[in-house]
């Protein structure tokens, strides 16, 4: 089980993520959807440990994670496929 608590994070004077919290189960997929700007990169590089927090705690399988390097979370962050795959961008419709 991943779990994020009450996670802030702010650039600047822009407030990002403000006191999100959420519990994704083992098996579980997760979508996150907004639009532009609302902070769903930053959460996902946070969970990863692409980036840190303001405030909050991760935890995965009950260990906490917060503070653990990205390489060491078991946590992937891909990009979006445009990035990976510039070559076929034609191919996007």
């Amino acid at each position: 089980m991943l779990q994020a608590r009450h996670i802030k994070k702010s650039f600047g004077r822009e407030t990002v993520l403000d006191d999100l919290s959420l519990d994704l189960n083992q098996r579980e997929t997760l979508s996150v959807l907004g639009p532009s700007g609302c902070g769903k990169t930053t959460l996902l590089k946070i969970l990863a440990g692409l980036e840190a927090s303001d405030s909050g705690t991760i935890q995965l399988r009950g260990r906490e994670i917060t503070d653990i390097k990205d390489h060491h979370r078991n946590i992937v962050y891909l990009y979006q496929e445009a990035l990976l795959f510039p070559d076929i961008s034609h191919l996007m419709v």
